[in-house]
């Protein structure tokens, strides 16, 4: 079950309180879905967002009837009427039950990690059409059970041909001799910030 967090979220374009949010054990089928962090109040890249929520959307033909304007109104509805400044918020597309935004639990790492580093691990693990974020059970459960085996706060995928090509939960970046390396952008999930941030070789 997705972890829903706050007081209210949307289905479709009904505002709904979270303390009924049964709807989250009745998500089946099909599913794409995109994560976007909220900081003081703003959703950030909200566009960017959307356009790969909506190339998502039409790689797996499911249909998005619901405008970029419309969509952008609900979460900050949701970011107003929940108060939150600090947090990340989920939209989820179902065949069967329509789009769901709500706010879900959140972590980001600690100020140490980025001076210090961070216990990551190794799972031979590939995605299945990277570039499309579609809701996947067996990948979470695997990496999650991974990620508590070892203690590590991430988890890094190695192909078949065991090259290490991204994280779980965030785009792998090496760099030598003042160089910066990643994965070729076909074989992985294409990252926002990677987008908005870095010229690649």
């Amino acid at each position: 079950m997705e972890q829903v967090e706050e007081t209210f979220y949307f289905i479709n374009d009904q505002k709904k309180a979270t303390e009924n949010s049964t709807i989250f054990n009745q998500l089946d089928g099909k599913m794409i879905y995109e994560v976007i962090r909220v900081q003081q109040g703003v959703a950030l890249f909200l566009e960017d967002h959307l356009e790969r929520f909506k190339a998502s959307a039409a790689a797996t033909n499911l249909t998005l009837t619901d405008s970029d304007e419309s969509i952008t109104q609900r979460i900050y509805q949701l970011i107003s009427v929940n108060q939150v400044s600090n947090k990340n918020i989920k939209l989820i597309l179902t065949a069967s039950k329509g789009l769901l935004i709500f706010f879900t639990k959140t972590t980001y790492p600690p100020q140490e990690y980025y001076l210090n580093g961070m216990h990551t691990t190794l799972l031979k693990m590939e995605r299945i059409d990277p570039n499309i974020k579609t809701v996947r059970n067996d990948y979470q459960k695997r990496v999650l059970a991974e990620r508590e085996k070892q203690q590590a706060y991430e988890v890094l995928l190695v192909d078949q041909d065991n090259h290490v090509t991204e994280g779980s939960r965030s785009n792998l970046f090496i760099v030598k001799q003042n160089k910066l390396y990643t994965s070729p952008a076909k074989n992985v999930l294409l990252g926002i910030v990677r987008k908005k941030n870095v010229s690649f070789m």
